[in-house]
C-alpha cells in the first residue's frame, strides 16, 4: 500500500493503480487502500470512479 501510495505521488499512476489493486484483492475491505485507489482515479481524471469509491467509503463508515 505505501508502494502504491509512494508511486502515486512520484506520477507513476498505472503502477501505483496496479499495486493498489492487487492490495485490495489481498484485503478488500482496507479503507486506507480504497482511499489510495479513490486519489488515484482523480489524478487519472476518472471522476467517476472516485465518486463511486467515495460512496463506497462513505458507506463504510455508516457501516462501522
Amino acid at each position: 500500500m505505501n508502494l502504491g501510495s509512494a508511486l502515486g505521488r512520484l506520477g507513476e499512476i498505472d503502477e501505483a493503480t496496479r499495486l493498489l489493486a492487487r492490495a485490495q484483492a489481498l484485503a478488500p475491505d482496507d479503507l486506507q487502500v480504497i482511499a489510495l485507489q479513490g486519489l488515484l482515479a482523480v489524478d487519472r481524471g476518472d471522476l467517476a470512479e472516485a465518486g463511486a469509491i467515495l460512496d463506497r467509503l462513505s458507506q463504510a463508515r455508516l457501516d462501522a
